[in-house]
Formats: C-alpha cells, structure tokens, sequence
C-alpha cells in the first residue's frame, strides 16, 4: 500500500500543478466572425431585351461591381489588422524569450 502511494503522490502533484497551470492560461480571443456581403448581382436581361433595359443592367452591373470591390476592400483592411495584431504578439513573445535567455546567460 506504501509503494502505491510514494507512486501516486508525486503523480498526483504533477498533475494539480498542471491543472493549475493550464487554469492560468487565458482563453483564446475568440475570432471575428466573417462578414458575408450583401452586394445583389443584377438579372441579365434576355437576348431580345430593349436597349433600356440593357442600359439599367450596365448601371446595376457597375453599382455590384463597386459593392464588391468595397466589400474586398474592407474585408482585406481587416485581414490586415489581424495578420499585424499576430505579428506583434510573436515579436512581444520572440523579445521576451531572447530577455530571458540573456538573463540565464548573465547567472552562468
């Protein structure tokens, strides 16, 4: 029954103390949702359409071309951010382990 125990406590220990750590970590920021866009693609009108109705398609053609191109736009913008916002968290990171392995040098 000793030896069961002399196994199990330091099990047991590494295991709290894992749990802890693992308790100190912060969640994860929860990613942004992807807008979908809400640009309407005009109807083309048929083979045997007026020259007014193909002009109303050519407005509402060019009208869903800006649409989207505003939408690629904002959507790379925040692309953008984010890809900016995780190279900042590596740079912190890489600077903070580069301070700490300055410091174990400097002790040796």
């Amino acid at each position: 029954m000793t030896s069961r125990m002399t196994v199990a406590s330091p099990l047991l220990a590494f295991v709290f103390g894992a749990s802890i750590a693992l308790a100190q970590q912060p969640a994860a920021p929860a990613m942004p949702a992807v807008p979908q866009h809400t640009c309407v693609q005009p109807d083309f009108p048929g083979a045997f359409a007026d020259s007014r109705r193909f002009d109303r398609f050519n407005k509402e053609y060019k009208a869903y071309s800006e649409c989207i191109k505003k939408f690629t736009d904002e959507t790379k913008a925040l692309s953008d951010a984010i890809v900016e916002a995780g190279n900042k968290a590596i740079k912190e990171f890489n600077t903070f382990s580069q301070e700490l392995a300055e410091r174990q040098a400097a002790k040796k």
